[in-house]
């Protein structure tokens, strides 16, 4: 071991042999100064000669860096899969290519599994990136959940999704100026805690060696000018069909949002790199990424998270507008109603014609106590504009089955009209005109927009 971090490697020998008896995975690491590395200039010594690799960054705020930068080198296992066959290679960095086809699995069961493999009891006092798979899963997996239609031609000829399992994996903590170098061994790799003791020394000192030397000579960014015009994959008359078919699906209350996205492609010879240093500084984001996955390479810049788990805690981030779900049927109602009251009190302000008339009204349905003649009897007591019934989709397809409503559009009577949308339903009392669907999941702006073509019509 190095003698500059002898005295900072945080597990000993009896620690390493316990656990690889229990047959535990655990971590090796060790931590050094480092106020005078860089994520990037590290990525760059750390990447030389490597097929597979990730870098990723936070920048909060577009101009405050997140604590930690993330750097997963030399994969123990590449997974990946394309359409319903599975890959796994054991041996990647010996053997790049001796993928096995795993038989009679599906792609997310496979996926399972190697979490299970994977995971660490826990990384603490590490972060959670400490260890785990890095990678993608393109859009195409979400055929092993929903049948969708698959007539796209596929351009890019990559795999749906691919997964690397770093054995090394460096993490820069900028608040306390240090790198923790860490390295993860699995008893079923090893056959003694020895073997497997003086592979991550070996690792460790080798990292470690790599980022104290010299910086690669860097190559030098282009200049735009010397860049050739990037070409879509669709016409601009097909970008405006798109854009005119999406808000007729608004308009109808099909959709609440709809991401309209054309492909650009541009020749690039200069390293995936070279594109990620320019990316980070002209579109500073808090998710960070840049993946080399043998040929190919992914970067990106991304303003929100998608999903997290953390601690059995799934976090999402939800449309702009939206109001989370509530625990209970009431909270939920509670949410419809203060999200509708904050689209009227903003017609208000600003002083378009009819906003105080407007009535919004929503009430729960229980198909257990309700009959029609007692829906009949409530919705009598309003005279209201608008008129919504709240309740989970299992709620509302009974309601509609007891009520003698299958259609999605059915006249129950000379005024009302009662509409099946996605998980609510709702019914638009005026004159026994239909005008439109609202939902109290919409994000804000459309609901406003929404509101003020119902009033003038």
């Amino acid at each position: 071991m190095n003698s500059l971090s002898s005295e900072l490697a945080h597990n000993d020998r009896e620690t390493c042999n316990t656990l690889f008896a229990a047959q535990t995975n655990q971590i090796i690491y060790r931590s050094f100064v480092a106020d005078t590395q860089t994520a990037v200039a590290a990525m760059l010594k750390l990447a030389e000669g490597q097929t597979h690799h990730c870098l990723l960054e936070s920048v909060e705020g577009g101009e405050v860096r997140g604590r930690f930068s993330v750097i997963g080198i030399k994969p123990d296992l590449i997974w990946r899969s394309r359409g319903r066959e599975v890959f796994i290679n054991r041996a990647p960095a010996t053997q790049p290519d001796a993928f096995v086809k795993q038989e009679d699995i599906n792609p997310l069961d496979s996926l399972r599994t190697l979490l299970e493999e994977s995971a660490m009891p826990s990384t603490a006092p590490l972060p959670p990136m400490a260890a785990g798979l890095f990678g993608y899963l393109g859009y195409d997996m979400i055929r092993h959940v929903e049948v969708l239609p698959d007539n796209n031609p596929d351009m890019l000829d990559v795999y749906d999704s691919t997964m690397m399992r770093p054995s090394v994996v460096a993490i820069f903590d900028r608040l306390k100026d240090t790198i923790t170098l860490a390295y993860q061994i699995r008893a079923n790799a090893f056959g003694t805690a020895e073997d497997g003791w003086q592979a991550a020394q070996t690792a460790l000192d080798e990292t470690e060696t790599c980022l104290r030397g010299n910086l690669p000579s860097p190559v030098s960014l282009p200049k735009q000018s010397e860049l050739a015009e990037p070409k879509s994959n669709v016409t601009k008359d097909s970008f405006f069909e798109m854009v005119r078919r999406a808000k007729e699906y608004i308009t109808a209350g099909d959709i609440f949002q709809v991401v309209l996205s054309q492909r650009f492609t541009i020749p690039f010879a200069l390293p995936s790199l070279a594109l990620y240093r320019s990316l980070r500084r002209l579109n500073p984001s808090p998710f960070l990424f840049h993946f080399t996955l043998g040929d190919l390479a992914i970067v990106g810049s991304s303003p929100e998270i998608l999903v997290r788990l953390r601690d059995e805690e799934v976090t999402i981030r939800p449309i702009a507008g939206t109001r989370p779900r509530g625990a209970t049927e009431a909270e939920d109602t509670a949410h419809a109603e203060s999200l509708m009251a904050d689209i009227k009190a903003e017609l208000q302000a600003q002083n378009i014609k009819g906003a105080d008339e407007l009535q919004l009204v929503f009430f729960s349905v229980d198909p257990e106590r309700d009959t029609a003649y007692q829906m009949s009897e409530y919705l009598s007591l309003f005279d209201a504009d608008i008129i919504g019934i709240t309740g989970d989709k299992a709620q509302i397809e009974q309601s509609l089955k007891r009520f003698g409503i299958f259609a999605e559009r059915i006249e129950t009577s000379d005024e009302d009209y009662l509409i099946d949308h996605s998980a609510s339903v709702y019914l638009y009392q005026s004159n026994g005109q239909f005008k439109g669907t609202i939902s109290p999941a919409e994000p804000y702006e459309m609901g406003l927009a929404k509101l003020q073509r119902l009033i003038d019509l």
